[in-house]
């Protein structure tokens, strides 16, 4: 409360007064009346005043009763409008939703509302005249009372929590506000009470959530933690794995294509008639074996690239190609297979000033790499087609074919290791390791370029190398590589 309520004898106990005062002067206005009358009558007659004084008076009496009548109608509307704010103000009191209680200095309890009532569960006639602090729990008083001390001192509002233990119920958190009060009186301590233990409550079972959703994070992080070292011991293993793999196929493929080569040798003598005359059966059974013989050197110079690229120890010999000579020596190679099947082979938009950037032995191992593919998949009848796109910063060169196609979800898996299309239907398998395009992307990416593809199944396929440029040769001029 911010004053102290009014009594209900204050207000009728003034205006009683004023009507007592205002029958007096009527009464003395009802006396001087007939005086008044004989001084008139009896002019004559001494008199103690005259009649013109006496009505003069008379006259101040009457308007001297009709000011106090006015003062006494403001009066009691002033009344009512006070009982009237003293109502509003008692039921906002008794009707606000926190415990409300008004107490000395000592702590003990004046006034008190519903909410209060309700919270320490005695009626407000018993509590009146009782001190708050025996309603605080036991193991609360002690600090209960040092608040309320230091709150006497304290020359603005204190705030604290305890619990509270109404009489025959469970505890009850509560937040406390008090305010001191300086009236004219004796000082007044303005007491907040709040029930917090719903609150208090749900902020337990939210710190036990958290330490629980804490140690549950722990727990998986620690387990991610051994997840993660297991997959880096493994990643580590097969990294280990894959190099002694690549080591191996290196020395392996070393040690197949040195005797394969001797062997080349000896039936290029045997064919030529170095130990005499060979018949024309013979002729070609040599051809068959040396033809057998370059593709298993073929195959094993594959694997020992592949393995090279692996462990890191293929070295390139970067510098400024002519793209034209490389074309050259691809067509010398691919023609003969082409003219085999009956396959058209063209080149077009091949400007013979352009020079890229690379390494010419792998450049072309990648271009043969790349049409030999071609050639593979072409069936007799189609064509296929070497177009260059220059451009200021870079080159691409576009082998195009006829062939049967790739699958869309297959177009990124050509380029891996081992990976080989099948054969479906009445079409023929191709022969390979798979290595073939695995092996000229890596060399393409060495180079500084990229070798993409595009492809619609019964159509054909487009392979794109894209090179970096330099600068290009004049007419009729040639740039030998370095080194």
């Amino acid at each position: 409360m911010s004053e102290k309520m009014p009594q209900h004898g204050d207000g009728p106990s003034a205006i009683m007064t004023l009507d007592q005062f205002a029958r007096e002067l009527a009464s003395a206005r009802l006396r001087i009346a007939p005086l008044l009358e004989t001084a008139i009558s009896a002019p004559s007659q001494p008199q103690a005043m005259s009649a013109t004084e006496m009505a003069l008076m008379l006259e101040e009496l009457n308007v001297a009763e009709e000011e106090m009548r006015q003062q006494a109608d403001e009066l009691v509307m002033t009344r009512n409008e006070v009982e009237a704010e003293r109502r509003r103000f008692v039921e906002l009191f008794d009707e606000a939703p926190d415990a409300y209680l008004v107490t000395d200095e000592a702590g003990v309890v004046h006034e008190a509302n519903n909410a209060a009532e309700r919270m320490l569960q005695i009626d407000r006639g018993r509590l009146r005249g009782k001190p708050l602090a025996a309603m605080v729990d036991e193991n609360f008083r002690r600090a209960f009372r040092l608040m309320l001390d230091l709150r006497c001192g304290a020359p603005e509002h204190i705030e604290f929590d305890t619990t509270i233990h109404p009489r025959g119920g469970t505890p009850i958190d509560v937040a406390v506000r008090i305010r001191r009060r300086q009236g004219p009186g004796t000082p007044e301590l303005r007491w907040i009470l709040r029930d917090v233990t719903a609150q208090r409550r749900a902020e337990a079972e939210l710190r036990q959530a958290n330490t629980q959703l804490e140690a549950r994070v722990a727990e998986r992080t620690a387990a991610l933690r051994i997840l993660m070292q297991q997959e880096r011991d493994a990643r580590e293993a097969a990294e280990r794995a894959n190099r002694a793999k690549s080591e191996f196929l290196a020395v392996l493929s070393h040690e197949f294509r040195t005797p394969l080569q001797g062997i080349y040798g000896y039936a290029e003598l045997f064919d030529s008639g170095i130990h005499g005359p060979l018949s024309d059966a013979q002729h070609e059974d040599m051809k068959r074996i040396r033809q057998g013989l370059g593709h298993l050197v073929g195959l094993v110079n594959q694997l020992l690239d592949r393995a090279n690229i692996d462990v890191g120890h293929i070295a390139l010999e970067i510098g400024d190609v002519s793209l034209e000579r490389a074309l050259r020596l691809t067509d010398a190679l691919v023609m003969p297979q082409c003219q085999a099947k009956s396959i058209r082979y063209s080149r077009t938009n091949t400007d013979p000033s352009v020079v890229v950037r690379g390494d010419l032995e792998r450049l072309q191992q990648v271009l043969l790499n790349v049409v030999g593919n071609a050639v593979k998949y072409t069936n007799p009848g189609g064509s296929i087609e070497v177009s260059c796109d220059v451009r200021p910063t870079e080159v691409a060169i576009e082998v195009s074919d006829t062939g049967r196609g790739i699958p869309g979800d297959m177009l990124e898996s050509v380029f891996e290791p081992y990976v080989r299309l099948r054969a479906s239907g009445n079409t023929p398998s191709v022969a390979g390791t798979g290595l073939g395009l695995a092996i000229s992307r890596d060399l393409v990416r060495l180079m500084g370029g990229t070798l993409t593809a595009r492809s619609q199944v019964g159509a054909g396929s487009t392979f794109i190398i894209t090179l970096p440029r330099a600068t290009d040769l004049g007419p009729g001029s040639y740039r030998p590589r370095p080194g």
